[in-house]
């Protein structure tokens, strides 16, 4: 999806409203896999809502109540004017933009592709492709998270 049109399709969602979003991202590889040419993309599709403050959110204060102490996000600036657009200039001087979602109850659904072809996470995480690290990671569901506009495939229920 274009730039320019995931914006507009983003900042025509009311604040707090749940609407359906799909992504990819790359999965990191090992130097094996980069040495053989593998390719390792992760799909997700699942609902999210913008504009809000994840402070307000059921499931932060739960967990605030029991000790969480939420952390500040120490990179990007919001796109002026906006609630849920980011801009972040990397270290090559090149300037990103990003989404921040914020996660429902719902769960999100995930399909793992090797040079195209789907894949189950564990037969992936058995070939050696992807970086062991990749496969530790925490299983709870985070409060927040930013996608760089040029990974969204679809967003729906806008009203277009």
């Amino acid at each position: 999806m274009n730039k320019n049109e995931a914006i507009i399709k983003l900042n025509r969602i009311a604040k707090g409203r749940f609407f359906n979003m799909g992504y990819v991202s790359d999965v990191p590889l090992t130097a094996k896999a980069k040495k053989e040419g593998i390719i390792v993309t992760k799909k997700t599709y699942g609902t999210f809502r913008v504009g809000i403050n994840r402070l307000n959110t059921k499931a932060v204060k739960n967990k605030m109540a029991q000790g969480y102490v939420p952390q500040a996000r120490k990179w990007g600036e919001y796109l002026d004017g906006s609630d849920r657009i980011l801009t972040h200039t990397d270290k090559e001087g090149q300037t990103k933009f990003y989404v921040v979602l914020h996660s429902t109850p719902n769960h999100s659904k995930v399909k793992y592709y090797l040079n195209g072809n789907p894949i189950k996470k564990d037969v992936l995480a058995s070939t050696g492709y992807v970086q062991n690290s990749y496969f530790n990671k925490l299983s709870e569901k985070p409060d927040t998270i930013t996608v760089n506009l040029a990974n969204i495939s679809f967003i729906d229920k806008q009203g277009d």
